[in-house]
C-alpha cells in the first residue's frame, strides 16, 4: 500500500472487507478538527465505492458520533486519493467504518499534517 510513512500510533488498521477497521485511537486530546483520515489501499482493490465514515466517543466505548463520512470512488482509491475530513471533533477517541462491496485490502492512517 505504497512507502508511506507515519507515526504508528495514528493508524486504525486494515481490512479486507466491509467494517470497522480494528483499531480504535486514544488522542488523548481533542485537537483532530480539520485534519483527514486518509484511505490507502492495495493495488487489487475492486468492486463498488467505499463509504468511510470517522466516528468519535468520549470514552472510547459507548455513544460514538459521526465526525466525519465520504463516500470514495473506486477510481479514486486507485489513485490514492481516498481521505474523510474530520470536522467539529471534540472527542478524544476515534474509529473508522468502511461499507461498500469491494475486496482488497484497505487501510486507514489518521493524517495530521496541516499545509499552507
Amino acid at each position: 500500500m505504497g512507502n508511506v510513512n507515519y507515526d504508528s500510533t495514528l493508524d486504525f488498521g486494515n481490512i479486507t472487507g466491509a467494517g470497522d477497521f480494528p483499531n480504535t485511537l486514544n488522542l488523548g486530546k481533542t485537537d483532530a478538527d480539520r485534519k483527514r483520515v486518509d484511505i490507502l489501499s492495495s493495488e487489487d482493490i475492486s468492486g463498488g465505492p467505499v463509504t468511510v465514515k470517522v466516528q468519535g466517543s468520549v470514552d472510547g466505548s459507548s455513544d460514538w458520533v459521526d465526525v466525519g463520512v465520504n463516500t470514495i470512488s473506486l477510481e479514486a482509491l486507485k489513485a490514492g486519493k481516498g481521505s474523510a475530513a474530520v470536522s467539529v471533533n471534540s472527542f478524544p477517541y476515534l474509529k473508522v467504518t468502511a461499507t461498500g462491496s469491494f475486496t482488497g485490502t484497505l487501510g486507514a492512517v489518521l493524517n495530521t499534517y496541516i499545509g499552507k
